[in-house]
């Protein structure tokens, strides 16, 4: 008996320190336990997480808060991490980024996260961001992702066309253009569309006064202006002052305020006897860098009566340039003293870096003094693009780097400058200079502007941090351009 008393004690022992060692172990491991009273071991079912979608309103100005809950279904220590994530919604644009970690303990089974929303005045599409829980520990995720939604609440702009211009009409042969700004109230965070078209008045197709002109203006997101052109045909008829209209219709995100604009088309012919005939001429200009200015010249003329003095009123208006971005507008009155045969009118243009087509703006003349008459009443200046766009593609092979890519505009003839570089105690230390030969002069990705290709290749350095630049020098009538490609040798 007393042997088997002493057994079963040391089997009781051998069970608690069974017991005792599961215990430890899974405390260590992070994962509870229930130990029934049969000292048999079962897992616990842990917590879980879940975090809230959200809506609200984004307000005209200063901020709201969007609050997301999230909450654990049950006592239990769990910690969590949080961060916000774009989607439609950009930060800091519309709300402010926000991480963070907290840690579920006790009764308190709901926490808060506040994002701070920007309100803004621009027409737009409703706008998302994500809430994700990350690093989750002592629980489990149910919902890992919160969607917050930003109701815009801003109106439509209004979009109007110029109500009134009056465009020179020239003498048989000429031809001068009517100007027509259409024009957003405010911004709008929408592509905004409107249809347009010309349509008769005293002025008609029929008399050929004018070229008909109809299609859609679209403005990208933050635009505010766009500019209708419209042909006039100049003739030598007598006739009164005609008129005709353009219209507009159908707008895409926004509505119509002065839907139409009356071009007037004032009569220049005949000139009365011993007038001073005035007419303008129009030049080009290189654009000119970011941050410099140039000047465009348009020059005016008179024949015709020299003894008097006599003056006439200069104005500019937009063609595919537009004030004040591409250059500044500009209302004058002009004076020339008798036998004074020309004067000259500066407009001064704004250079940027922009790959662009030639740009064109109008100088007319307009309510010429006693004594005097116009005749070529419009000049166009263009403003000629001078600047350069380099690309560069690197690839790398067993035991060279190739080096290729394209300048634009052309300049076929001309040598480009691709240099290697490798990363060296910090700074970047020159191993190899090569100077190939641009080929070439079609559009070759159908932007409207010719390309020139070119291609080199270098040794392969040893493993390491490794740059390539391509550098366009510039001409006497061309900017320089480079491009830059980071990569591991």
């Amino acid at each position: 008996m007393e042997k088997e008393h002493v057994l079963t004690n040391a089997r009781s022992a051998w069970l608690r320190l069974g017991a005792w060692i599961l215990i430890t172990a899974l405390a260590i491991a992070g994962a509870p336990r229930v130990i029934s009273s049969a000292g048999t071991a079962h897992a616990a079912v842990l917590p879980s997480i879940s975090v809230s979608d959200v809506t609200v309103t984004e307000g005209d100005g200063g901020t709201v808060t969007a609050v997301f809950d999230v909450t654990q279904d049950k006592r239990g220590k769990a910690t969590v991490s949080f961060q916000t994530v774009q989607v439609t919604a950009d930060a800091p644009a519309d709300f402010l980024a926000k991480s963070g970690k907290f840690q579920f303990a006790g009764n308190r089974l709901v926490k808060h996260v506040s994002v701070t929303v920007n309100g803004d005045t621009l027409d737009e599409p409703d706008e998302t961001f994500f809430l994700d829980l990350t690093n989750v520990k002592g629980a489990t995720i149910e919902d890992g992702r919160g969607v917050g939604t930003i109701l815009d609440d801003d109106p439509p702009p209004s979009i109007s066309i110029a109500a009134a211009v009056t465009v020179p009409e020239g003498n048989a042969g000429d031809q001068s253009f009517a100007s027509l700004d259409v024009t957003l109230s405010e911004p709008s965070g929408r592509a905004v569309s409107v249809a347009y078209a010309s349509s008769d008045g005293t002025a008609t197709l029929a008399d050929d006064d004018y070229l008909a002109a109809s299609g859609t203006l679209d403005f990208a997101p933050g635009d505010t202006l766009q500019t209708i052109v419209v042909t006039v045909v100049g003739d030598d008829d007598l006739e009164l002052d005609e008129t005709f209209d353009v219209v507009l219709s159908s707008p895409v995100h926004a509505t119509l305020g002065n839907d139409t604009g009356v071009v007037t088309i004032p009569n220049n012919d005949p000139a009365p006897p011993g007038s001073a005939i005035l007419s303008v001429d129009g030049d080009s200009v290189r654009e000119g860098a970011r941050g410099t200015t140039t000047v465009l010249t348009f020059t005016i003329t008179r024949s015709g009566e020299m003894t008097t003095a006599v003056n006439v009123d200069v104005l500019t208006s937009n063609g595919t340039a537009s004030a004040p971005e591409d250059y500044v507008a500009l209302t004058d009155n002009v004076a020339f003293g008798a036998n004074e045969t020309t004067v000259t009118v500066d407009v001064t243009v704004k250079g940027d870096n922009v790959l662009e087509q030639p740009e064109t703006l109008f100088l007319s003349l307009d309510g010429p003094s006693p004594g005097a008459a116009i005749g070529t009443g419009q000049a166009t200046g263009t403003i000629r693009n001078d600047d350069t766009r380099t690309t560069l593609s690197v690839v790398k092979r067993s035991a060279r780097i190739v080096a290729k890519g394209r300048l634009s505009p052309a300049g076929p003839g001309k040598r480009i400058i691709v240099k290697l570089f490798r990363r060296r105690n910090g700074a970047w230390v020159l191993l190899r200079t090569r100077r190939p030969l641009l080929s070439g002069s079609s559009d070759l990705n159908g932007d409207g502007f010719t390309d020139s290709v070119y291609r080199t290749r270098f040794s392969r350095p040893r493993p390491g941090r490794c740059k390539v630049t391509s550098r366009f020098r510039g001409t006497s009538t061309l900017a320089p351009s480079q491009a830059v490609r980071l990569l591991r040798c």
